[in-house]
């Protein structure tokens, strides 16, 4: 029987932990446009300063009598993307990311905003 070799030259390489939640592509659905506003108006009322993060970073959209928020580069702290996801979850439903629906929507839908 041979004797374990024992590597002891290893290198340790530790990651540092990202402070921001980073998502490219994000798509909800909203069953009306009341819906969105009431979104829109929520954040506005509870969190103002996410409110121009989420304007820059999203578009709406209507395809179908159905309006799809698509947000791109979207980068939150972790207390922002918790209170995000808690919120919007109240007032639409997500899509799994799929690159022909987003191609779909960019393509065929009507630009709200």
């Amino acid at each position: 029987m041979k004797p374990e070799k024992i590597n002891n030259e290893k290198k340790v390489i530790s990651k540092r932990k990202i402070d921001m939640f980073i998502n490219n592509t994000s798509i909800y659905y909203f069953n009306s446009l009341e819906n969105y506003y009431e979104f829109v108006n929520f954040i506005k009322l509870h969190k103002a300063p996410l409110l121009s993060k989420f304007q820059k970073a999203s578009s709406l959209y209507l395809l179908s009598d159905t309006y799809f928020l698509i947000i791109q580069n979207f980068e939150l702290e972790d207390d922002e993307h918790a209170f995000f996801c808690s919120c919007i979850t109240e007032f639409a439903k997500f899509i799994n990311n799929s690159k022909p629906l987003i191609s779909k929507i960019l393509e065929n839908a009507e630009a709200i905003t």
